[in-house]
């Protein structure tokens, strides 16, 4: 399929700003400031002020609006203006670089110029990873690098472009590039392919300016290796100045772009489409979230209810939190990295039950039935048909790749669901448009259930590697290539099925598809990207099956994101609206809304005429009031450019770390080896006739319940205030035909049993009691037995389970050490040792600095104390203590973790050595205590009772002679 490329209005005023800004002919110099002759046959000609920064150009355009086909224009009007041939694309990624070479090198774009540029041509040449390999003891020069460097530019038609990437070439100091050993002799005197560039004099275009920042390495490279006579820059982000407490944009030029088109114009212009952000409630009621308060390589502190959980390097998640919802066992990779490559963050929250499959499987729900209903509105559309495509981002490659992953099975079960409802409803329409789609459905569930489907494909980074005839590559191709995508039927008249896209993080940037009308993003990649970055990959204007832009008609691009991300759409809004005051273009006249706001801060004067001339006398417009200096401009709307002034709320805890007295806690290091051990609650065995007593009284409380799921849409709206600002409008619908988030019977009493510390033998043997009455009796009309099989139904029972445990069973069970020992706040299982430092919080939320602390003792070091409360604790730590109290202190949170039966773990708040062989544990507790305080007191009794009876003593304190009384005796 060919498509029918059009230059639009807003790409013809981009060109016309760069040509009018360009610096023109140095018809002086003889050489350029490098030595390069002015008339060098294998460079551009010399232009003026060539290599200086401050004249090189910005183009600002927001994602989908043309930015590759306006540099590419560029380079053909330049050729044909000013005669330069040679030019440089450098791009940050990889899936930039092919998304660039398929638009160059295309048949479509190639006609589209030729109709303008008719006897020019443009050759493109590329520089790869492999191209500089060692081969029988000599250095190989790239084909293509030596081809572009080499070609003379006196043949007038021909423009030579090298695409690149920056890594691995720009990056880096002992880039292939940079050096000199090569056999093949270079033009005139180039000692290394780098000063071969520099000796084309090429015109470089930075695509993703915000990738490649100007105090980087890349940047720094390519400026003084290639040293470019010019460089333009394309972006719709640019990155913020170094070393500058402004927030300044670093634009090349003081006055900015010049050509600014901001997220806000390209919206309200309808040059892009609108955006419909959806998220789905948690189909699990009992998720925790867990806040990232501290984040290193080695460890991250989450807080949930008032409860700090610190997560080393190989630890689970689930297990950390004793939180089931995290599927799949997800462990701290380090580096501050998830196992599902989920990129952590400062002040991020985890919700537990968006890890949950279950929920995954209703983001896949709404992604098909959004997927369909755009499908059917744009195949029965008036005029040309239009296809519908739709991308996923997902975080685990194998659970898509695997024949038996998880992600690629609900998928393919949900769409085969879906496809068998939209033919039974087509199969009684006659009309032959609805017999067409008929036929196309049918295809398709053909297809997806063949050997090699042809329905949805995936495309990530590792695909480079397979062979080029693999089902892989050939997905990929059809991913890269747009055009394959967007016809209906291919040249054979067979229907082309693909239209479900799976991807990593791959396609985030560099990418997108004019049919893309869906993007579900599964997780949370954690990243802070750009709003605009992500929804980019679908912005763009749809095309029909002949190859069209369609923009007389509104398009939404729904993307559907999870819970943890529901304020995706406010920070949309927030990127948009907070481009309002670029609405300023270098040489266009100063808006009425600008004008409007000058008066209303009443800085400029109180009449239009009034504050025209007074930026007319500061040098911000010129006679005829066009603007010619954008960043003054700006600078004069302080109270509307977006930025918000960031301060540390009253009474926020600052980071600190406290260092561990490591002398003092060696004192106590075997002890601490016994209890660092991992322990599993195993509960004393009853007869099986009691357990099924109790679990079928739970059962007749109406436990099995069917799952509901509420989405809530957020589109993003014009709106006519002063500025134009995008609204939000919120929708909320709920699914109420629909039983979500089901389980396999097997899963739902595995769960159960996980939960409840209980024999799948005896949940099943329940259940199998009670169910046959539930269908008689109490299954609603309609519904399917598999319809209560659920994460909600699970919750119920294990809640009440524990209700009744807390009743009549809390202490028929017992603590079992486990062949393992874990890391805690303290211990570090790896070395197996204390660690070096321990976050101040874990001890306690207080600070005091009127304790006289005894460094012989203490298990800290440090002027200062932490506490909790002043009773007991606080007076626990300003005593002085007899001789046979060898050392103490205040025990961090997650010091011991002493599993609870109800979920979670418990740690003493002090520790004693007493004679060096007797420890005496403490949990201090107000005199006002709660019924969760009793429930504390009692696990940590039963435990230490349990595991060490003969080395502590444990007691609970309300006050200070609780302890000192233990002490006593002691002494004694």
């Amino acid at each position: 399929m060919r498509i029918n490329l059009e230059e639009l209005q807003h790409q013809r005023e981009a060109l016309d700003n760069i040509i009018h800004n360009f610096p023109l002919l140095d018809d002086v110099n003889s050489q350029d400031k490098n030595g390069i002759s002015a008339t060098s046959i294998y460079a551009n000609p010399l232009i003026q002020y060539a290599g200086q920064e401050s004249s090189f150009l910005d183009v600002k355009m927001e994602t989908g609006t043309g930015k590759t086909y306006v540099y590419t224009r560029m380079m053909y009007e330049l050729n044909a203006e000013h005669g330069l041939s040679k030019f440089v694309v450098v791009v940050p990624s990889l899936a930039i670089k092919e998304g660039a070479k398929n638009f160059l090198t295309s048949g479509y774009a190639r006609q589209h110029f030729s109709q303008f540029f008719p006897n020019k041509q443009l050759r493109v040449y590329q520089i790869l990873a492999g191209d500089f390999a060692k081969k029988n003891g000599r250095y190989q020069m790239s084909t293509d690098l030596e081809q572009f460097t080499s070609a003379m530019t006196n043949d007038k038609n021909t423009i030579h472009v090298l695409l690149m990437s920056d890594k691995g070439f720009l990056d880096k100091a002992n880039s292939a590039l940079f050096k000199d050993h090569y056999d093949v002799s270079l033009i005139t005197s180039a000692r290394t392919p780098a000063e071969a560039i520099m000796m084309t004099r090429p015109v470089v275009i930075i695509d993703e300016p915000h990738r490649l920042k100007r105090d980087g390495k890349s940047y720094s490279n390519l400026l003084n290796r290639f040293k470019p006579e010019m460089i333009v820059r394309f972006g719709a982000t640019f990155p913020e100045k170094p070393k500058t407490k402004k927030h300044e944009i670093d634009y090349y030029r003081s006055s900015g772009p010049v050509y600014d088109l901001d997220a806000v114009r390209a919206f309200n212009q309808s040059l892009v489409k609108g955006v419909d952000a959806i998220y789905p409630t948690l189909t699990n009621p009992d998720s925790a979230q867990y806040k990232i308060t501290q984040l290193s390589d080695k460890s991250v502190t989450f807080k949930s209810k008032n409860r700090e959980y610190e997560v080393t390097v190989g630890d689970s998640l689930a297990s950390v939190f004793n939180d089931n919802n995290f599927d799949g066992d997800i462990i701290y990779e380090g580096s501050k990295k998830l196992s599902n490559d989920l990129e952590l963050h400062e002040h991020q929250t985890l919700i537990s039950g968006t890890f949950d499959n279950t929920y995954q499987e209703l983001m896949l729900k709404i992604l098909i039935d959004e997927h369909f209903d755009k499908e059917q509105e744009n195949f029965f559309r008036e005029g040309y048909q239009i296809k519908t495509l739709s991308l996923v981002f997902i975080d685990h490659i194998p659970s898509y790749r695997d024949q038996n992953g998880w992600l690629k099975q609900a998928f393919e079960r949900l769409l085969n669901n879906k496809l068998d409802d939209l033919i039974i409803d087509y199969q009684l329409k006659t009309d032959e448009v609805s017999q067409s789609y008929l036929d196309f459905l049918r295809a398709t569930k053909t297809s997806l259930n063949s050997d090699i489907q042809t329905v949805h494909g995936g495309y990530f980074a590792k695909d480079w590697g397979e062979p080029d005839d693999s089902a892989v590559v050939s997905e990929r191709d059809d991913i890269l290539h747009k055009e394959r995508t967007l016809p209906f039927k291919n040249e054979k008249g067979e229907w082309n099925l693909r239209r479900f896209f799976f991807s990593k993080w791959t396609l985030r940037e560099g990418w997108d598809n004019p049919n893309v009308f869906v993007i579900a993003k599964l997780r949370s990649s954690g990243s802070d990207n750009s709003k605009i970055q992500e929804v980019g990959r679908g912005l763009r204007l749809p095309v029909d099956v002949k190859g069209n832009r369609i923009s007389n008609q509104e398009f939404y691009l729904s993307y559907i994101v999870g819970y943890d991300e529901s304020n995706f759409a406010d920070k949309l809004q927030g990127e948009i609206n907070k481009s309002i005051t670029d609405d300023m273009v270098l040489g266009e006249p100063i808006s009425d809304a600008i004008i409007q706001k000058l008066i209303d801060l009443g800085t400029h004067g109180k009449t239009k005429r009034a504050v025209q001339n007074t930026l007319a006398d500061d040098g911000i417009l010129d006679d005829d009031f066009n603007v010619i200096n954008v960043e003054g401009l700006r600078q004069l709307l302080p109270k509307v450019n977006g930025e918000k002034i960031k301060k540390r709320p009253d009474g926020a805890k600052q980071k600190n770390k406290i260092k561990l007295n490591k002398k003092n806690w060696d004192k106590i290091k075997d002890f601490w080896l016994t209890l660092s051990k991992r322990y599993m609650i195993k509960y004393e065995d009853l007869t099986t006739m009691g357990w099924l007593l109790l679990l079928s009284d739970i059962l007749q409380n109406d436990i099995l319940q069917v799952q509901h799921s509420e989405q809530t849409r957020q589109r993003l709206a014009k709106n006519d205030d002063l500025f134009g600002a995008l609204t939000l409008k919120v929708t909320n619908e709920e699914y109420q035909e629909t039983a979500i988030g089901k389980l396999t019977y097997g899963e739902f009493v595995k769960r159960i049993a996980m939960r409840t510390n209980l024999s799948i033998q005896i949940v099943h043997q329940a259940f199998s009691e009670f169910l046959p009455e539930f269908v008689q009796n109490k299954m609603e009309n309609g519904r399917q037995l598999s319809d209560y099989f659920n994460e909600s139904s699970v919750s119920s029972f294990v809640s009440e389970f524990k209700k009744r445990f807390d009743n009549k069973f809390s202490t028929l069970y017992r603590y079992q050490a486990l062949a393992f020992d874990a890391s805690t706040s303290i211990w570090d299982k790896s070395k197996q040792d204390f660690k070096d430092e321990v976050d101040a919080n874990l001890i306690g939320q207080n600070e005091s600095h009127e304790v006289l602390i005894d460094e012989t003792v203490t298990l800290y070091e440090g002027t200062s104390v932490r506490f909790d409360s002043e009773v007991p604790e606080l007076d626990l730590l300003k005593q002085k203590y007899k001789p046979q109290v060898t050392s103490f202190g205040k025990l961090p949170k997650s010091a011991i973790k002493i599993p609870k039966y109800t979920g979670g773990t418990t740690t003493p708040d002090f520790v004693y050595s007493v004679n060096g062989d007797l420890y005496l544990l403490v949990e201090t507790k107000a005199d006002n205590k709660r019924n969760t305080d009793d429930q504390i007191v009692d696990i940590q009794t039963r435990f230490f009772n349990q595991v060490m009876q003969d080395k502590v003593i444990y007691k609970e304190a309300h006050k200070i002679n609780d302890v000192l009384n233990i002490l006593e005796k002691l002494n004694d």
